[in-house]
């Protein structure tokens, strides 16, 4: 007599079950929520036969449930709806059963219901319906936020007229709501999963920023609100992002700006003992280089300006030029100082003349740069 449920498969599903409750503590704290609630197309169907005229029903839908849950164990929905109309049905019943299914989208497109069949005992058509409350046992296989979005309504009645012609059986169907608006959202952690991290890029840059998430660490509780994951790129400290009450967590993370660049550098994300690594491919940065004045005589000196390097570093500055008679390089070396910024002066003894070029190569910040000037 019920109507078949729909439960849906994938990852995002939400399957309904009347399995046990596992041996995970149960959650602290309940989430609510309700709303007066506008269905559509709202048809009477009498045996499988159109009655009446298609309208529309409001009721106020509430709902109560458990929050964070764990997966793999039943979490009891309680569901309290409003009255339908005085009229809905056409006849009084005795030895009365409704049935009532709400079906709900999780936010990600993907549908549940929730449904339950219960004695009225006689049913007074000219009274309004009191649906009154619900129950449903749902275990969750996955975890995330799940959302409770009322996008389709049915029920059934059936009970005996009394006319000698036998039980009457009436359905009442409303179509889907477009767009529906959330009702309340139930967080599910998976204790076993292991924790991954992700990252929206594979390629990045010293002192970038690439997108970062993460899940199934260590979830928020509410005894333990400021549970968090902190993010190291190459060994370095790059950040530190709040976990939410499924275990995840997603931000901006911007690498350290003196990594070391490399083709594999890991990405490590831990939290209280749960580590997860990606790898990402990291480039370094130019230094910037001036040199002063741009054009000067064999015997004077010229002073290269490097910037961008760490502080503290000694840069290696590196001239090399000129064609024909006279000395070619030469070479030095600079302490940067704590703006980042290194100033040699170089003299250029008996230096060929010709196009030049000064190179700085940090060995701790891995940046190079390099600037043209001539000797003439």
């Amino acid at each position: 007599m019920s109507r078949p449920h729909r439960l849906l498969a994938g990852a995002t599903a939400v399957a309904l079950s009347a399995a046990a409750l596992s041996s995970v503590p149960a959650p602290t704290y309940a989430v609510v929520g309700s709303q007066s609630v506008t269905f559509t197309d709202c048809d009477l169907d009498e045996a499988s036969i159109p009655t009446g005229m298609t309208t529309d029903v409001t009721t106020t839908i509430s709902l109560e449930h458990p929050s964070p849950v764990p997966t793999n164990s039943a979490q009891t929905l309680s569901m309290t709806l409003g009255s339908l109309p005085a009229g809905t049905f056409p006849d009084d019943l005795t030895n009365a059963y409704v049935a009532v299914q709400v079906t709900f989208d999780d936010g990600t497109g993907s549908t549940f219901t929730a449904f339950e069949e219960k004695p009225l005992v006689t049913f007074d058509a000219d009274a309004p319906l009191a649906l009154g409350e619900f129950e449903e046992d749902f275990t969750y296989y996955y975890s995330g936020l799940r959302e409770f979005r009322p996008k389709e309504l049915y029920f059934y009645v059936y009970g005996d007229p009394g006319d000698g012609a036998g039980s009457r059986f009436y359905e009442y169907e409303c179509d889907q709501r477009v767009n529906p608006a959330s009702l309340m959202t139930v967080a599910i952690f998976d204790p076993a999963a292991p924790a991954q991290v992700r990252l929206n890029e594979f390629t990045g840059r010293q002192g970038g920023t690439v997108l970062i998430s993460g899940t199934d660490f260590a979830h928020e509780t509410p005894d333990d609100p400021d549970g968090d994951v902190t993010v190291t790129v190459g060994g370095l400290p790059a950040g530190t992002f709040d976990v939410d009450e499924t275990g995840a967590f997603s931000g901006v993370l911007r690498l350290p700006e003196f990594v070391k660049p490399g083709g594999q550098v890991t990405v490590r994300a831990t939290s209280q003992g749960e580590v997860a690594t990606t790898a990402l491919s990291v480039s370094a940065k130019k230094g910037a280089v001036k040199v002063s004045p741009g054009k000067v005589k064999p015997g004077k000196k010229v002073t290269v300006t490097a910037s961008g390097f760490k502080p503290g570093e000694q840069v290696k500055v590196q001239l090399k030029g000129g064609k024909g008679k006279g000395k070619t390089a030469f070479s030095t070396k600079a302490t940067v100082a704590a703006n980042g910024v290194a100033t040699k002066a170089i003299k250029l003894k008996k230096a060929a003349k010709g196009a030049w070029k000064a190179t700085v190569v940090g060995p701790k910040s891995f940046r190079k740069g390099s600037k043209g000037f001539k000797v003439g």
